[in-house]
């Protein structure tokens, strides 16, 4: 969106919305300034790869559509609705969960927008009214819900109303509202030299920010580069912290999101388009775009896209050379990216997209075909059949145990999750995250009763497991129907306290986690493990959540369904589980138990090292070497009595158990595991068992 046409966007928008567009007239598509979600686009620098244009039938080109704005990923309709398409992995598409789909979807309880923009993994949009809804990730804020769990729904962004447009970053969103312009997401970027802002941003406060300076009349949010449009119609660079940069005779900047050596391309007041590329301050002058517009750019950010006065549209490439579009005529508004995909919206309504892995000049746009008005939302199709081997289940029955309900408003905080946010159910259930590591789970019991999971899961950093919750999703509270996603970094070595490390659990991989209630008050916690080492090869951990659906569990008369990982199984509910009840002592043995002398904090911290040791050698192939050091570490380690040294043992005890299996001794190797298990529960040393089955 052109900076000094923001503010009559809007009005068009809310025209078109209310059907006050003349009926003879066609429908007129305009641009947002920041088009797309990473749904379309991918998020190039972290995890993401770039993400395929969606699989969807044939389309006949030339057909009337009802498209007035559009973006990286997402089209505002005449009626208020908004389409999307691409990647669904933290609920980009709005259909309330994470599930990937094809095509391009209507987005969820959203009947009244009149402006969208995307992040880079999420979408904002304005309600007719005024107020500011986004849904997808919440890292940094992104959601301004006040906490940073992805929603796949809508979340209203908190303090803002009276909105009259937005504007977008990579993960920062700006509001021009009434009473000024409100911001939220890692706006910390816009204002790196404004101590009086950013000191104001307590640790736990994702919600949005009041900018100090009250004459911004619309913005282009490109980090600590970012453009405005003064309501004095003046546009430069700016930053609260520094005097406006006037940029003279200039009418609109356009720039990519990352601005570490991006392309800046100013539109000046005769229709010319200057350039400067990288870090050069030479500018260049591109003719035959003279005239444009709008611009955007290609992948390598030195390819420029310009839309002409006549509707084409003309690529000037990094090498100079030029070419137009194929088949792009009658366009009204570009899409504003970096990328390799180019959007466009035309002037009867349609959006089509190029793809620039291709020749541009020779192949024509495909039509991205939006979905049926009132068509409902989409649900990802469950696999049928056999859930993979890669792919391990486990699952228990718990009773949960009545707590105070006086204590229960706290356990929406534990995790960064607002009181008031729809990731916080006023009926249950929430997550509670404590110092010691783990996630607690508290339900609903009824009658004002609320019970507890004491140890859900971990939740930590620094340690071998290094698992983190990354999704939440409450698809039901009476029963209760619970998902949760967490990440499982290969976090191979943990601080021992005494200047060391201790490591050996060398995995990647993703967890989910499904509570389902039972009849009774009981519940069932299915845990689904994937582990990259364990994948066949060819497939990366982080396809897994793109490719599948979210776990899904189902509790009938004939025992538990489950669906997970693309397959399906039919399992026997387990008896439920009572770990705080006292053990059996007529299992226990009747020998005495040897007298141990238990080894020094210094003395274990040192085995841990030669564990340590150890493991390296087993990275390094020397299979004798590191048996030679780790059984002499064990030796100490099996005499620690403190906490922290049996927590050595136990991950000792599976690096050993990892040199076993790899040396084909596989008895051998379920013992170590066995015994680490001994030494301090872990559910990866668990999964590693299960995979060597029944001695």
């Amino acid at each position: 969106m052109r900076l000094h046409d923001l503010g009559s966007i809007a009005v068009i928008s809310i025209l078109a919305v209310l059907g006050c567009t003349k009926p003879e007239d066609p429908p007129q598509a305009v641009a947002t300034e920041n088009a797309g979600a990473e749904s379309a686009r991918g998020e190039r620098e972290a995890t993401e790869p770039p993400t395929q244009p969606p699989a969807q039938p044939p389309a006949s080109v030339g057909r009337p559509g009802d498209a007035i704005a559009v973006t990286r990923g997402c089209a505002l309709r005449r009626n208020g609705t908004v389409a999307c398409w691409g990647n669904n992995e933290f609920g980009q598409l709005g259909q309330g969960h994470f599930d990937p789909l094809e095509g391009a979807v209507e987005v969820q309880g959203l009947r009244d927008a009149i402006a969208v923009e995307v992040g880079s993994i999420n979408v904002c949009a304005v309600r007719r009214a005024g107020s500011v809804v986004c849904w997808g990730h919440a890292q940094g804020g992104m959601l301004g819900s006040g906490n940073e769990l992805a929603h796949p729904g809508l979340v209203e962004v908190q303090q803002v109303a009276g909105a009259t447009q937005i504007d977008a970053g990579d993960r920062e969103f700006c509001a021009k509202t009434s009473k000024g312009t409100w911001c939220w997401g890692t706006i910390y970027d816009l204002v790196p030299d404004s101590p009086e802002l950013v000191d104001s941003l307590h640790p736990l406060d994702f919600g949005p920010q009041r900018l100090p300076r009250e004459d911004l009349a619309s913005m282009r949010l490109r980090g600590s580069r970012s453009f405005a449009r003064l309501e004095d119609g003046r546009v430069g660079v700016w930053d609260p912290s520094k005097p406006f940069e006037h940029l003279a005779d200039v009418v609109d900047v356009f720039s990519p999101y990352k601005s570490y050596d991006n392309p800046e391309c100013l539109l000046r007041t005769g229709g010319e388009v200057a350039c400067k590329f990288g870090s050069s301050d030479s500018t260049q002058i591109l003719t035959s775009l003279h005239g444009a517009s709008s611009l955007s750019f290609g992948s390598n950010y030195g390819d420029v896209i310009g839309l002409l006065p006549d509707g084409s549209l003309v690529m000037v490439a990094a090498d100079a050379s030029e070419h137009v579009l194929g088949d792009a005529r009658n366009i009204a508004a570009l899409a504003l990216e970096g990328g390799k995909i180019i959007l466009a919206a035309t002037r009867d309504g349609r959006v089509l997209e190029w793809s620039l892995t291709k020749s541009p000049g020779k192949f024509p746009p495909r039509e991205v075909v939006l979905p049926d008005l009132d068509q409902g939302p989409r649900v990802a199709t469950l696999g049928t059949g056999r859930i993979p081997s890669w792919c391990s289940i486990e699952m228990q029955v718990v009773s949960p145990t009545e707590i105070d309900s006086t204590a229960v408003d706290r356990y929406c905080a534990g995790l960064n999750i607002a009181s008031d946010s729809p990731s916080c159910p006023k009926d249950g259930p929430w997550l509670n995250y404590d110092w010691s590591y783990m996630v607690s789970l508290v339900v609903p019991l009824g009658s004002d009763r609320f019970g507890q999971i004491a140890e859900f899961t971990p939740h930590h950093y620094g340690t071998e497991e290094a698992l983190w919750i990354e999704r939440v999703l409450v698809r039901s509270s009476n029963p209760v129907d619970l998902w949760v996603r967490l990440r499982q970094d290969n976090r191979d070595c943990f601080d021992d306290g005494e200047g060391g490390e201790t490591c050996g659990m060398g995995t990647f991989g993703n967890v989910q986690l499904v509570v389902t209630g039972l009849a009774g008050g009981d519940l069932l916690r299915t845990e689904i493990l994937v582990e990259a080492e364990n994948l066949p090869r060819g497939m990366e951990i982080d396809e897994v959540s793109k490719r599948f659906p979210a776990a899904r569990v189902e509790v009938t008369s004939a025992g538990v369904e489950v669906w997970a990982c693309g397959g399906h199984a039919k399992l026997p509910l387990p008896a439920l589980e009572n770990p705080g009840e006292a053990a059996d002592t007529d299992a226990l043995p009747t020998e005495p138990a040897p007298v141990v002398v238990p080894v020094s904090a210094d003395e274990a911290a040192a085995g841990a090292k030669r564990c340590n040791s150890g493991w390296s050698l087993f990275s390094a192939g020397d299979l004798a070497g590191a048996t030679l050091e780790i059984d002499a570490a064990l030796a100490v380690l099996e005499r620690a009595a403190d906490e922290r040294g049996r927590r050595s043992l136990g991950a000792c005890l599976y690096n050993r158990g990892r040199i076993a299996e790899q040396a084909g001794e596989v008895a051998s190797a379920r013992d170590f595991y066995q015994r680490s298990l001994a030494a301090r529960p872990n559910d990866t040393v668990a999964a590693r068992l299960a995979t060597l089955g029944s001695p």
